[in-house]
């Protein structure tokens, strides 16, 4: 799906601004794209509630089934290479896997960072793969870019909200400082999210 020069793009993207997101909406006909999103919606129900986000509901999903699936799908739609040429080897893991919904008129969260230690030489990512269509309506992200400088600002001008479509996926830098926003709309909004570490650092 991606030559050079568009994983070159995305990559810029995620080192300069902290997040990047990939339309593979796009190859949504392919049946290997389906398949993954039908067993990402088979797989929250059976998730395994948390109950520690006030407004929204979040699963974690603890099976090697569907890890194995999620890596495949990387494979087959060649993300993997942009966390190749991130983390500068070719060798990663999943630490996580887990479905987030906000519940109607809810969900809108303070700004945070999933990595908390900032300073640390190479940022872990968080993979957001959308299960329906973002918009204004459905309670979307949004992130704080970086600046010129390198470091962040909370600022309406710094402030970018993701527009999606169902099977796109965001890959965010984990110290990149971001959000989940309410969800308006009527209609569930699930978003499976998985967390990715270079094995080498």
């Amino acid at each position: 799906m991606f030559n050079l020069e568009r994983i070159s793009h995305y990559s810029h993207k995620l080192n300069v601004f902290g997040a990047t997101l990939l339309p593979l909406s796009n190859i949504f006909a392919f049946s290997y794209h389906q398949t993954y999103v039908k067993l990402c919606n088979n797989h929250i129900k059976g998730g395994i509630e948390i109950g520690d986000q006030p407004g929204a509901q979040r699963r974690y999903i603890d099976n090697e089934e569907f890890l194995n699936a999620t890596k495949r799908f990387l494979k087959i739609t060649q993300s993997e290479r942009l966390f190749f040429k991130y983390f500068k080897n070719t060798n990663f893991k999943i630490n996580y896997i887990r479905g987030r919904n906000p519940l109607q008129f809810e969900g809108k969260q303070k700004f945070h960072r999933d990595d908390t230690i900032y300073k640390s030489k190479l940022s872990h990512l968080e993979c957001f793969f959308f299960l329906s269509d973002i918009n204004m309506l459905s309670g979307g992200i949004e992130y704080a870019r970086n600046r010129s400088n390198g470091h962040p600002q909370i600022s309406p001008k710094n402030i970018c909200r993701v527009i999606a479509k169902r099977g796109d996926l965001l890959i965010m830098k984990s110290q990149t400082l971001h959000r989940g926003t309410t969800r308006f709309s009527c209609k569930s909004r699930w978003v499976i999210s998985f967390q990715v570490q270079s094995k080498k650092g």
